[in-house]
């Protein structure tokens, strides 16, 4: 009826799993870790789930044993709100995967390492794609050339020249699909 997660940060890191409201854990686990960051305003649930990944193994109880209402009120939802203010959602992300990597290297395998800066390199170059719909082609450039030294793919090689381009060029290459809007921090 249940199975155990030996390295669970793999796990929350490649499939974004990390549902807190059914979860278990102990109080001085918490205490050791340290509670959410107020800083954030998005993302520190994975902030809290990605510390306690690291103390060990996660064991996956298969019954149901929780069920999540969702009430109807005027306050929008987080996921709402990170999807129209996407500087802060990236910048939020960001923040967390530097600090999981800033803080554990002696605790992490060399695949988390790689998947933690695959994960960040990611964000970053999101970051950018927000920046150029904010029109901030600075921004936009600097974050692109990060990305490519945290994780070196083509795509931020691309985007980062496409920066010295046409606006026209740069937008042409931001994903049809991508619905996140650059919000209050422009």
């Amino acid at each position: 009826q249940y199975f155990i997660i030996e390295n669970p940060l793999r796990t929350i890191i490649r499939y974004q799993s990390w549902f807190l409201q059914s979860s278990l854990i102990r109080k001085m686990d918490l205490f050791k870790i340290g509670l959410f960051n107020e800083k954030l305003s998005i993302a520190e649930d994975i902030d809290v789930i990605s510390k306690i990944a690291l103390r060990g193994a996660f064991t996956i109880c298969k019954n149901e044993l929780v069920k999540v209402f969702r009430r109807d009120e005027e306050m929008e939802s987080l996921s709402s709100v990170s999807f129209k203010k996407g500087i802060n959602r990236y910048r939020s992300f960001i923040h967390v995967y530097k600090n999981i990597l800033n803080m554990n290297t002696n605790k992490l395998t060399m695949q988390e390492i790689v998947l933690l800066k695959r994960e960040l390199s990611q964000n970053i170059r999101a970051l950018g794609n927000v920046y150029i719909k904010a029109g901030k082609r600075l921004e936009a450039r600097q974050s692109y050339r990060e990305s490519f030294f945290v994780y070196p793919t083509i795509q931020s090689v691309v985007k980062y020249y496409a920066t010295y381009c046409s606006e026209k060029i740069s937008n042409a290459l931001l994903r049809k699909a991508n619905n996140v809007l650059p919000g209050e921090d422009c």
